[in-house]
């Protein structure tokens, strides 16, 4: 139990690197739904206020990396022996 708990430490301290972020997560503060919402909704308006080039490229991007996931699944599928 206390190598987990060591274990758990490491990893945050590897992710926090500020003393106000560890502050942060000494005092553990909920946010509130409202405030959730109310970041996401800013952040989309954000997103909107965007030239239409900038969500171009971005459906560009993300739709040739899943297909070229699909190829290197399909490569590697074809290429590996069958063995469960």
């Amino acid at each position: 139990m206390k190598k987990q708990q060591q274990e758990s430490t490491r990893q945050r301290e590897a992710l926090v690197n500020t003393e106000k972020e560890k502050q942060q997560v000494e005092e553990q503060v909920a946010v509130g739904v409202n405030v959730v919402y109310e970041a996401i909704r800013l952040k989309g308006e954000d997103e909107l206020r965007l030239p239409l080039a900038a969500p171009a490229w971005t459906a560009l991007a993300a739709g040739l990396s899943m297909g070229f996931s699909s190829i290197a699944e399909a490569l590697l599928f074809s290429h590996l022996p069958d063995q469960p």
